[in-house]
């Protein structure tokens, strides 16, 4: 069985600031509460799979794409 890897909370602070978005919106998009995603981007709690596939989803849904690498990138498109 593949483990899958979920989003870090470098990952998570660096997708807010591409999407100019505070904790409270990335709160708002994912149904994560905002001291969830506080304490997990400062390091104080780790989330748990459940929110953190919410997190990522938002991201995603918001054009964001999580890289395995660690990075994070705007999500390519094909426009036809």
């Amino acid at each position: 069985m593949i483990e899958r890897k979920y989003i870090t909370a470098r990952q998570c602070a660096a997708a807010r600031m591409l999407l100019n978005w505070t904790q409270t919106d990335l709160a708002e998009a994912s149904g994560a509460s905002k001291r969830a995603i506080s304490d997990f981007e400062t390091g104080k709690s780790a989330p748990r799979r459940v929110t953190l596939d919410a997190i990522e989803a938002a991201f995603i849904v918001a054009g964001l794409r999580i890289l395995e690498s660690g990075g994070v990138d705007f999500d390519a498109v094909d426009e036809e």
